[in-house]
């Protein structure tokens, strides 16, 4: 431990564990074999994690989490520009901030901001390999299985549910009490509440391939369907007019 850090008295920390300055260990908290808690991090009281967690600098965890092995919070952003055929990297200014009572499962990631925080909200529950990206608002008492993903700066409202695999892309947000069923991908924001689902259910391999062949002419079949109700509709209208 860094003679800088605070640690409470009653905070338990294992064996190769690493605390850096000015990081802060509250009350009764259990920091396991080999984990990391970076320079300015603060844990709070009762919090848990296990060996191997990882929680850079400048991140806030709070009161009663449990952060699950190999659990990476505050790793950089996907934050990169595009200059002369190469990429520039934009520095990850940001910190994480996570409220009282979230549980973070194994292997997830929760990337630290750009400018501002990602924050995830209190009683919120993420299952193992799960990624947050930098800027997300992850809202109280929502829930994420295991590999879904939401992209940067987007918002996700209270007591929502992504089910396993589910997606969401940047910028846009999600209304409070959605649930998003298993494998969807979320591409504008949701502005009421219900329960949302994309993709094709699975079925066999010859069927499927037909059903994908059909999928990419259902523009030109919407097409011919206009023009025949174009059609249609003047037929009708000059059969009224005769008689």
């Amino acid at each position: 431990m860094h003679p800088d850090a605070e640690v409470d008295a009653s905070a338990s920390i294992a064996a190769g564990a690493v605390i850096e300055a000015f990081a802060r260990i509250g009350a009764g908290v259990r920091v396991g074999a080999n984990c990391v808690v970076g320079e300015c991090s603060e844990i709070g009281a009762g919090s848990r994690l296990y060996a191997g967690a990882v929680v850079y600098h400048g991140c806030t965890i709070g009161r009663d989490c449990v952060i699950h092995s190999q659990a990476v919070i505050g790793a950089d952003g996907f934050g990169f520009a595009p200059h002369r055929r190469q990429w520039t990297k934009i520095h990850q200014l940001g910190g994480v901030e996570i409220g009282d009572e979230v549980e973070i499962g194994a292997c997830s990631c929760i990337d630290r901001g750009a400018l501002g925080n990602t924050v995830i909200g209190r009683g919120v529950k993420i299952d193992n390999q799960v990624q947050i990206a930098h800027n997300v608002r992850i809202g109280d008492y929502s829930a994420m299985a295991a590999c879904s993903a939401v992209a940067g700066s987007a918002t996700i409202g209270k007591h929502c549910t992504l089910a396993g695999g589910a997606g969401v892309i940047g910028h846009i947000s999600v209304a409070d009490g959605s649930h998003i069923t298993a494998r969807t991908l979320v591409t504008k924001s949701i502005d009421s509440t219900g329960s949302y689902s994309s993709g094709t259910p699975f079925s066999d391999s010859r069927s499927w391939r037909r059903n994908a062949v059909r999928y990419g002419q259902l523009d030109q079949m919407a097409r011919r369907l206009k023009e025949l109700e174009k059609r249609l509709e003047s037929l009708v209208h000059r059969e009224g007019t005769e008689d």
